[in-house]
């Protein structure tokens, strides 16, 4: 982790705790919690990806509170935060997407796949940064 936000160029997070599911970044508290399951059942490089997007996620620590208040502000960032965990780990897309199908089985997710279609889209096309991708395709798929 301290290698990761290292590359990510974000001063050193507080230490990490346990959640009781999942896993994600605490920006109040600059700080990733992550479910016992996760570190039992991935494996390394795919912890090291979903603690990459974390990371990613803090280095865009104050853009985070826009998700609050608007649904298509979170997805954004989500591909944000995956773009700079590709960046920072050296992974592939295909190591991504391979990452977020174990963290789905691991903790029995299926809550968002039509989410996890617009990221996956976004990175192959490396569109994240045109304002109405997420939208058109978040339509197409009947997101919003």
């Amino acid at each position: 982790l301290i290698e990761l936000a290292i590359q990510a160029q974000v001063k050193p997070l507080r230490a990490t705790r346990f959640a009781n599911n999942g896993i994600y970044y605490k920006p109040l508290w600059h700080r990733v919690h992550i479910s016992r399951a996760l570190c039992a059942r991935l494996s390394d490089d795919d912890l090291r990806l979903i603690l990459a997007h974390e990371i990613g996620h803090a280095s865009r620590r104050t853009a985070i509170w826009k998700t609050l208040l608007d649904e298509s502000w979170r997805i954004k960032e989500e591909i944000r935060a995956d773009e700079i965990a590709l960046r920072i780990s050296g992974a592939t897309k295909a190591d991504w997407s391979r990452a977020i199908n174990a963290t789905m089985e691991a903790e029995h997710i299926n809550d968002r796949p039509g989410e996890i279609v617009i990221r996956y889209a976004a990175l192959e096309n490396g569109y994240s940064k045109r304002k109405t991708f997420e939208t058109k395709l978040a339509n197409k798929i009947n997101l919003n």
